[in-house]
């Protein structure tokens, strides 16, 4: 069966007169399903193409290209998916394809048992939390040295007036913020108080798991800690001890090298996330350059440093090991970038060398490879500023990751230099310190937030004319009026005097008695935390959705003005209601004084808030499409207008 030139589920030969280049995904430890990869982290770099070439349209109406970048796609083989992406002719650069497929091994790992991977990860829980804290907080000390070297390159450029936001007072408040993780002492008490917590909980985990009482133990069996135990960090073990299991991942991506060479492909580029970078590494150690074609790495929210570390507590960091050698010996020309966010616990900051696996970690790589180790760029990018969202916002990322990504491919034996797209270093720090600024409101946002909640406990806690008792009381008179409250309320009550029961049986029944008479003012305590958690909430939806414009703005070699109305307008609005809710919290949300303090002070603080939001709404830039805006909106679950 032909479908234009293609044979089905196949990608056929390149269109004639030009170059292919082959990508492969190589995806980490997970419960990934087949295409996942492929298409999910394909998607990022198709929209940002899809921009460019409206741009490259509206600016060059004699030679379109068309928004839609890709020209065939299969799902036909189920192991053998693939995207195939049109590149256009641009910068003196003829016309190419470049050919997405994925190196998927999820599938073939048979991970250990729940108590086997239990006690592999016990035993090294401490050396996992200790690199995580040690590298934790590391932050790209050249940036200001680059912004300099940019003012003084491009004198008189109006584009510095932009760049020169960075160096702000202003901005510095939320630099000191972010450098509360880079104290030393900060980082060693994250240690100190993360490493017995998580072993207490393994070890009661493994407990319940081994519980001879069935309603016990498949309770234990189906939560969630099941998933990241068994089919997530035990994948280490398998990867980097299983040999046979190991083999069989490192044929799969050999495979898929293969395949690509056999369809044309001139170079092959392996973008490597996490667990998948132990995998690339230990590939390219096992077969040479003249059966493993690979012309760049580039690995992002690395885990080969966790892979090297591992072996070497274990013992078992010697010469014949899968992930210890010199790449540079079977691949000389290979050509590495490695992208790392401050805040991913993954890599635990930059790149750097083990004792049997030389490199050189570099700022930028050389025009073409040098000496007799391999150098690899070491790339910082700013993420979400966040230990639970870096390691997977690498594609939310445009600035940072998707634009040097989609330059590393086009400039596959290059240092990126050669690339047609994105070619102004002076735009391309620009929109990496946009991506930067907008992630330091989010970080100053969290910390707004949590302001806020200790300045409502602290205002429950010590004003005179606070009432939290009575406050409780009005939830809970509130809540008796539900139908079917009893199920909630019997269910606390029970759980209530068991748990009351057991600490009366251990010596704490004074410590029950306490609770159960402070219990109106802890649950009129939780009243400002929930109102704090459901604005916070829409402040992080908010920021999710002008985030997406901001991204579209910058997809294009002419970039668009950053910043909108709806956003500051929005900021307004969600700082205004934490006022609202501190003052409530500290003036009286209930008690007699209710009526003369609270609700004029909360009042006026609204009229106020909504005045300047109301302003801030009408006097800055819109999105240029209402459509766009309507759609990130429903996405993000915000309402976002234009």
């Amino acid at each position: 069966m032909l479908v234009g030139h293609l044979t089905a589920g196949e990608p056929g030969p390149p269109p004639p007169g030009q170059r292919r280049t082959g990508v492969v995904w190589v995806h980490g430890i997970g419960t990934q399903k087949p295409g996942d990869s492929l298409f999910d982290w394909t998607r990022p770099i198709l929209d940002t193409f899809a921009e460019w070439r409206r741009d490259h349209d509206d600016h060059h109406p004699d030679d379109v290209v068309g928004e839609n970048p890709v020209t065939a796609a299969s799902v036909s083989d189920p192991d053998n998916r693939w995207i195939a992406v049109d590149i256009p002719a641009f910068k003196r650069r003829p016309r190419a394809e470049w050919l997405f497929t994925e190196a998927y091994w999820a599938g073939d790992v048979r991970p250990p048992s729940f108590s086997a991977s239990a006690a592999y990860l016990l035993g090294h829980l401490r050396m996992i939390i200790r690199g995580i804290a040690t590298g934790y907080g590391l932050r790209e000390p050249a940036r200001k040295v680059r912004l300099e070297q940019l003012v003084r390159d491009h004198p008189g450029d109006p584009r510095l007036a932009e760049l020169k936001l960075a160096m702000r007072g202003r901005w510095r408040v939320t630099d000191a913020l972010d450098a509360f993780w880079q104290n030393p002492v900060v980082r060693f008490l994250l240690m100190i108080v993360a490493t017995p917590t998580a072993i207490l909980a393994l070890a009661v985990y493994a407990f319940l798991h081994a519980v001879p009482i069935p309603a016990i133990s498949s309770r234990a069996r189906i939560a969630a800690a099941d998933t990241f135990i068994v089919d997530w960090f035990a994948d280490l073990a398998v990867i980097l001890d299983d040999q046979s299991q190991s083999a069989a991942v490192r044929t799969r991506l050999l495979e898929r090298v293969n395949w690509l060479k056999r369809n044309g492909c001139d170079d092959v580029v392996l973008l490597a996330h996490s667990g998948g970078t132990i995998v690339s590494y230990a590939t390219l150690l096992r077969y040479p350059e003249s059966e493993f074609a690979v012309a760049k790495l580039v690995t992002f929210g690395e885990a080969i440093k966790l892979g090297w570390h591992l072996e070497e507590e274990v013992g078992d960091w010697r010469d014949g090991n899968s992930v210890r050698g010199n790449l540079k010996d079977r691949h000389p020309q290979l050509r590495w970038v490695d992208v790392w966010a401050s805040y991913d616990p993954a890599p635990s900051g930059p790149m750097h060398e083990e004792d049997g696996c030389p490199l050189i970690a570099v700022d930028k790589l050389s025009a073409v490879p040098t000496g007799k180790v391999i150098e690899v760029e070491s790339r910082p990018v700013t993420n979400f500023m966040h230990l639970a969202l870096d390691h997977g916002g690498y594609w939310s990322n445009d600035e940072g990751f998707i634009i040097p990504v989609i330059r590393h491919i086009d400039d596959a034996r290059g240092n990126g230099d050669g690339a047609r797209f994105f070619g102004d270093p002076l735009d391309r720090t620009l929109r990496t310190e946009r991506r930067r600024r907008r992630v330091a409101l989010l970080l100053a946002w969290r910390w707004t937030a949590l302001a806020a909640v200790v300045l409502s406990l602290g205002g429950l806690i010590v004003s005179d004319i606070t009432d939290a008792a009575a406050t409780g009381g009005w939830v809970a008179t509130a809540f008796g009026f539900l139908p079917g409250h009893e199920i909630v309320s019997g269910t606390i009550d029970g759980v209530g005097k068991v748990v009351g029961v057991i600490l009366s049986a251990v010596g704490l029944g004074g410590f029950v008695g306490a609770v159960t008479e402070a219990g109106a003012s802890i649950l009129g305590g939780l009243v400002p935390l929930a109102a704090v958690w459901i604005i916070f909430s829409r402040g992080n939806g908010s920021w999710n959705a002008h985030d997406e414009l901001e991204r579209r703005a910058i997809r294009s070699e002419h970039m668009g003005a950053s910043g909108l109305a709806s956003a500051h307008s929005e900021a307004a609005l969600l700082v205004g209601g934490l006022v609202a809710v501190v003052i409530a919290s500290t003036c009286g949300a209930a008690g007699p004084v209710i009526g003369s303090v609270a609700v004029p002070a909360v009042v006026i603080c609204l009229v106020v808030t909504a005045i300047i939001a109301l302003v801030l709404r009408y006097i800055g830039r819109r999105p240029p499409h209402s459509a766009a805006a309507a759609r990130v909106a429903a996405m993000s679950g915000t309402r976002a207008r234009s």
